[in-house]
């Protein structure tokens, strides 16, 4: 029988602030927020990232690269709606003054979204062992990533997930100008 393998693993908050900015150019005001256009790979979005090697792809060649790398994927309104939207109708219902009525999960979102001191969603990365220490078949890579998926939701069942995206098309700068492939990431 061969002998597992075990690889470390890194966990840390996603996001950078000079990133915090949609597709429709709205800069996010809190630092360290998901950013689902980067996760998917939104053209629009991914065109000025100069560290994704994932651009300029056909219609077709993204939706062959989102069969293996996106994992789950929920808009945040969407997540918000089917997390609180029941909650939100019992709430609304006691309500006697119009103006405290919520409406709904994705109106709930939108209020938190726009909070000054709130995140609606945060994002964090799991990076397993590095580049140069991983399983050379692709495929195993993306396999440990999944199982790891699978083995922090049982772990954390208070907390939903609702994006899950394989990253393994990013470049970094090598400290001599040039630039080298980094790590796969969830």
């Amino acid at each position: 029988m061969a002998k597992k393998k075990y690889y470390t693993a890194s966990f840390h908050n996603g996001g950078k602030k000079e990133d915090a900015k949609d597709t429709k150019g709205t800069t996010k005001s809190v630092k360290f927020q998901a950013n689902r256009e980067h996760n998917i790979r939104d053209e629009e979005y991914c065109k000025n990232q100069e560290h994704i090697t994932f651009k300029n792809k056909t219609e077709a060649e993204h939706e062959e690269w989102a069969k293996t790398h996106i994992l789950i994927d929920e808009k945040p309104e969407d997540a918000y709606e089917r997390i609180f939207g029941e909650a939100i109708k019992k709430y609304d219902a006691k309500q006697k003054r119009s103006d405290r009525r919520i409406g709904s999960g994705k109106k709930y979102y939108e209020k938190i979204k726009n909070s000054k001191n709130k995140v609606p969603v945060y994002e964090f990365i799991i990076t397993l062992g590095n580049k140069d220490n991983l399983p050379d078949n692709p495929e195993e890579v993306r396999n440990i990533y999944i199982e790891a998926l699978e083995n922090f939701r049982q772990r954390n069942p208070n907390l939903e997930v609702i994006g899950a995206y394989y990253h393994d098309d990013e470049i970094r700068d090598d400290g001599k100008g040039g630039k080298i492939q980094g790590a796969p990431h969830l």
